[in-house]
């Protein structure tokens, strides 16, 4: 990706996404292919960080620490030295039990989002027919209020003092 369709993806102005692939030059990593700098996708998840602590008023050494702690995290993925074809990752069974039920909770949320997705298309659909009634029925208002004649209105106004 370039710097545009990096500021584009996350709706920066370009010469602000500039400055934080200057700044927090560290965290993106860059291939300068003639006088363009190519950047990985991951890019767009670091500089929308970075986007969001400056949002929240934090200063820019509390946002290095912070994407410096998220790097620390990823976890490198160390692979048989062996080079046999059991090439399993080495990873400790408590994260790769996490990893089965982070997908089984993947799978629940979005199961959950497509009945609240009917949900909300059943609510979209009452309020319009709720809407489409209360404009049948002004409607209908203006319309009775208009056949009544000047007489029947005048009648009606001096009805109490006419016994």
């Amino acid at each position: 990706m370039n710097t545009r369709e990096i500021a584009d993806a996350c709706g920066l102005p370009l010469e602000t996404c500039r400055r934080y692939l200057r700044v927090f030059a560290e965290f993106c990593p860059s291939k300068k292919i003639g006088r363009q700098r190519i950047y990985d996708d991951d890019v767009v998840m670091t500089v929308m960080m970075i986007r969001d602590g400056y949002t929240a008023g934090k200063p820019g050494d509390l946002i290095k620490d912070e994407l410096s702690l998220r790097m620390s995290q990823i976890i490198d993925v160390a692979v048989s030295p062996q080079g046999s074809d059991d090439r399993a990752p080495l990873l400790p069974v408590e994260i790769l039990e996490g990893l089965a039920h982070l997908s089984e909770t993947v799978g629940d949320l979005q199961a959950h989002i497509g009945e609240l997705d009917k949900k909300m298309s059943a609510q979209n659909k009452e309020i319009a027919a709720q809407r489409e009634l209360v404009e049948r029925l002004r409607h209908e208002v203006e319309m009775k209020t208009k056949s009544i004649s000047w007489s029947e209105k005048l009648r009606g106004l001096l009805w109490p003092f006419s016994r």
